[in-house]
């Protein structure tokens, strides 16, 4: 009884003690809750746009497998040109993140003012808003003065941000994966995603041909030279499936990426919290004002009991 009595009397004084210091912690409170809210709207509204896809090559009938024409040449007794075979989905992915296919990304579709100096989006006229104090729009060029920025510096930076803004991820329940695009700009993040996967498709795809040539090249120069009936007829197959398979990766739509979602325009906002960088501040504010009245009890005692 006397513990409960204790612990009431000890939640009396703190109550106590918050309540006549009300003052100070309506100030500061106040201050702290205005700042968080005037600093959540003044962040400028995020939107990520998502795709969903499957690996290009996975059953695809002789695309896939990289393979498949060293095992036939191996029956047939002919040693085919090494080469890494068919691209894989995850050479791909480390692909789409290297400096090199990035920064000629965003060369080649304009993307390096988009990508550095957005501020935000006017939804109205549905246009991206730069940060022109350190860019020459007319002249379209750096300023050095500002940014102290070598040539090819302002794509580092661009690639840096890119990359901290596209996001692979793969479920392994359903098997899929699915990649997102964050900026300012629903529609932006759209086209830049929309863009990206069409882009490292392409270069995918060029890869493999270029390995799928060499092979054939390879094959024909065997066959012209080869006196066997039954080796020139396995080289003539591995000549046909290796035609098949140029066939196949220059018609298909997608032949890295076989989209089961494209990406979408994401009208609903993932980012700021705003709810919750106000919980922030008015926790941080607390807790401010706590140690500041504790610290002023602790070493004025005297200038307390005045206030």
């Amino acid at each position: 009884m006397l513990s409960d009595n204790k612990e009431l009397l000890t939640l009396s004084d703190t109550l106590s003690y918050l309540w006549n210091n009300k003052n100070i912690f309506i100030v500061v409170l106040g201050i702290f809750s205005m700042s968080g809210i005037f600093y959540s709207l003044s962040l400028a509204n995020e939107y990520e746009s998502e795709a969903i896809f499957v690996d290009g090559q996975a059953g695809s009938g002789g695309i896939a497998d990289g393979s498949a024409l060293s095992s036939l040449g191996t029956l047939a007794g002919i040693d085919l040109p090494s080469s890494k075979g068919q691209s894989t989905i995850n050479e791909g992915l480390e692909r789409m993140k290297s400096r090199d296919f990035i920064k000629g990304f965003i060369a080649k579709y304009g993307y390096l003012q988009d990508i550095v100096l957005a501020e935000g989006w006017n939804s109205a006229e549905n246009k991206l808003t730069y940060d022109y104090e350190v860019f020459d729009e007319s002249a379209q060029k750096w300023d050095p003065a500002i940014l102290s920025w070598q040539e090819d510096e302002p794509y580092e930076n661009a690639y840096k941000k890119l990359v901290e803004s596209f996001e692979v991820k793969y479920n392994f329940r359903d098997r899929v994966y699915s990649i997102t695009f964050r900026s300012f700009s629903p529609f932006f993040s759209q086209e830049v995603l929309l863009n990206l996967i069409s882009e490292i498709d392409s270069v995918q795809r060029e890869i493999d041909l270029i390995d799928l040539k060499n092979k054939e090249q390879y094959l024909t120069e065997k066959l012209k030279s080869t006196q066997d009936v039954n080796v020139s007829k396995s080289v003539g197959f591995l000549v046909q499936s290796n035609i098949r398979m140029q066939m196949l990766a220059n018609t298909s739509d997608y032949y890295f990426f076989k989209l089961v979602s494209p990406p979408n325009v994401p009208f609903k906002k993932v980012a700021p919290r705003r709810a919750i960088i106000c919980i922030l501040f008015f926790v941080t504010g607390f807790l401010f004002t706590l140690i500041i009245i504790t610290l002023r009890d602790f070493f004025s005692p005297k200038l307390a009991n005045r206030i």
